[in-house]
């Protein structure tokens, strides 16, 4: 049983037909979703599956997500209808949290795509999963517990991994000249259990998943060597040149990383501006060489910087999704009946969001929703049904008489009853006939020859008035006659 709207099943109908051989589609739809669990019990037998599209069912409030849970579990509960599998159609990118709330309520069928990115919704795909015995695998992307997701990897690319080779080598190199230094001048700079912490961290890190808690604590723990470190390393001032050499060679890599990624990135740095920690740079040899006992922490902490930036760029499409609203999805709009965003954020989509607007039953003043859509595009169409809906038959007629657009040249069966009805009223009645008739609609009909009828009449008087045909009570009595013929018009 499907759950969508006639248009949208009629797209969904043939498709699962024509990709699978054991699915049968009944042919009565739920387009409306509170009805859905009834419907399901109504059908004897009981379907097996119930497939669900979101974003092009009606729902009785704007929180459709909760709706939409609430519902679905109200199926899984039931004594009847919890044997139906439930499953899912959504336009939302892969990872959208929603998505991760339906497998958590054991929707064991959830398909993803956008009205920006058609292909990320396969209908091949959808019907070959259903045509087959439902497996926690199908959703495994979508599951998460504890902020992991079961099944899948943060995005760990080739410079990532680089960065954390670049990091152990840095507390390698570090290590090395320490126990150099011990061994030559017999000075613990630094105590060996915290460099085997701090590779045991890195380690963690790498074999694990990165956070950029994990980062921060990695941080924080070289911090707190530099506090508690309190040592003079006055004897090895002729050691430090050598040591910076090594991180400056490490640093320049670093750095051609960075390059590289600003340039596939684009963005990066605006994204990063109010996030990215500033950069240390190494410090110079000085002559005086008091508070060289610094140069073993900065250089480590110079390579270390760059971290938490890497890590806030891979998270920085949640950080964004939270910090940030999303363009609508246009069919999730129309559904809602929000025609004023929908012209907003889609005015490409201008006329079949106005086409859509006049045959939707819940909009009853459409001159004030037109009067919101003109708002966003001065397009022939919309100024016509604008004339229109305010009484401006006659501007009506002048913009369809002028325009060459498409929409206008063939119009729809709704704007051709529109077209006419604003012949009739500014008494083009041959004209108004002409384009009422493709529609054999017997109501407008009658109306154009009762309206033609009292014009006709009308004409009558109007010329005996004026030819003095008439006595003074004659004339005052046809006066009288084509104003009751003027209201009877008015009211057509």
């Amino acid at each position: 049983m499907l759950g969508m709207d006639d248009e949208t099943a009629d797209i969904f109908r043939p498709g699962l037909i024509k990709y699978s051989s054991s699915l049968e589609v009944i042919e009565k739809n739920v387009s409306i979703f509170h009805n859905a669990k009834q419907a399901i019990k109504l059908i004897n037998p009981l379907p097996d599956i119930f497939l669900v599209s979101a974003n092009h069912i009606r729902f009785d409030s704007n929180k459709y997500q909760e709706e939409l849970l609430k519902g679905l579990l109200d199926i899984k509960m039931d004594e009847i209808t919890s044997e139906v599998r439930l499953a899912v159609q959504i336009d939302a990118e892969p990872k959208d949290p929603f998505l991760s709330s339906l497998a958590l309520i054991q929707i064991q069928d959830i398909f993803c795509g956008t009205d920006q990115n058609p292909a990320g919704f396969n209908m091949a795909k959808l019907a070959k999963q259903l045509s087959v015995k439902a497996n926690i695998r199908n959703i495994q992307s979508f599951l998460t517990f504890g902020g992991l997701k079961i099944g899948s990897q943060l995005p760990q690319d080739d410079i990532l991994m680089g960065r954390i080779k670049q990091l152990e080598k840095i507390v390698k190199i570090l290590t090395k000249e320490k126990n150099f230094l011990q061994s030559k001048l017999d000075i613990n700079s630094i105590p060996q259990k915290n460099y085997d912490e701090i590779l045991a961290k890195l380690r963690e890190i790498k074999n694990c998943k990165i956070t950029d808690q994990a980062i921060k604590d990695l941080f924080e723990k070289l911090v707190k060597i530099s506090q508690n470190k309190q040592d003079d390393l006055d004897h090895i001032s002729a050691l430090n040149t050598k040591l910076n050499n090594s991180i400056i060679d490490l640093n320049s890599e670093i750095e051609q990383l960075e390059t590289n990624m600003q340039e596939k990135q684009g963005q990066e740095k605006k994204i990063l501006n109010n996030q990215r920690i500033s950069k240390t740079m190494v410090i110079p040899q000085r002559k005086k060489i008091k508070k060289s006992k610094w140069f073993l922490l900065i250089p480590a902490v110079l390579i270390l910087t760059p971290g938490p930036v890497l890590l806030n760029k891979i998270y920085s499409d949640l950080n964004q999704r939270q910090q940030k609203s999303e363009k609508p999805i246009f069919s999730r709009l129309i559904s809602l009946g929000n025609y004023e965003k929908a012209a907003q954020y889609y005015p490409k989509k201008i006329i079949k969001i106005e086409d859509l607007m006049l045959k939707d039953k819940r909009i009853q003043d459409k001159y004030k929703m037109i009067q919101k859509i003109l708002k966003y595009s001065k397009n022939d169409v919309i100024r016509l049904d604008y004339e229109y809906f305010q009484g401006n038959y006659r501007g009506a007629v002048h913009i369809y008489e002028k325009s060459s657009i498409p929409q206008l040249t063939k119009l729809t069966n709704t704007r051709r009853i529109m077209v006419a009805y604003s012949l009739m009223k500014t008494g083009s009645i041959k004209e108004a006939k002409d384009i009422a008739e493709p529609l054999n609609n017997q109501q407008l009909n009658k109306r154009i020859i009762a309206y033609s009828k009292f014009l006709n009449a009308n004409k009558i008087l109007n010329n005996k008035i004026q030819n003095g045909d008439l006595t003074q009570k004659e004339r005052t009595k046809a006066k009288q006659q084509i104003k009751k013929n003027q209201k009877a018009m008015e009211k057509i």
